[in-house]
């Protein structure tokens, strides 16, 4: 191809989709917590013949943090104060084909059902916040 406009469509049918129905394919955000560590979220769907991947990276003075693919094959990475080496802190496992948010869906009808909230883990207050941190950076993306 000699200009861009004759590259072949991309792989993955995206081209079948109407624009106004299509996802950013890659969304980065930067924030600053109330500590003054900062934060990266990204987010992408440029990967052939694979899951999405994502990567939340925390920068404070001297520290960082990464947590690479949460939803898959976690790792966590840490790099410390006055020290050169990454260290990877085990986390636990999630089973291949686990659906985190069915079982969190199951968790909050069951404690609805039983009276009983012991197995949610996070106020509806928080997902709230969550959910409209998203929002704003899907928006801005956009």
């Amino acid at each position: 191809a000699k200009n861009l406009s004759e590259m072949p469509p991309l792989p993955g049918g995206e081209h079948n989709v109407p624009e106004s129905e299509r996802i950013p394919r890659c969304t980065s955000s930067s924030f600053k917590f109330e500590s003054g560590a900062i934060g990266t979220l990204t987010h992408a769907l440029l990967l052939h013949d694979q899951r999405y991947f994502t990567e939340i990276d925390i920068w404070a003075d001297g520290i960082r943090v990464m947590i690479q693919d949460p939803y898959y094959d976690t790792k966590l990475v840490v790099r410390r104060e006055h020290c050169n080496d990454e260290e990877e802190i085990p986390v636990p496992k999630i089973a291949t084909g686990d659906d985190m948010y069915l079982k969190e869906v199951i968790a909050f009808i069951d404690a609805i059902r039983t009276n009983n909230p012991s197995k949610i883990r996070s106020l509806y207050s928080d997902s709230m916040k969550t959910y409209r941190l998203t929002y704003e950076i899907r928006t801005k993306a956009e």
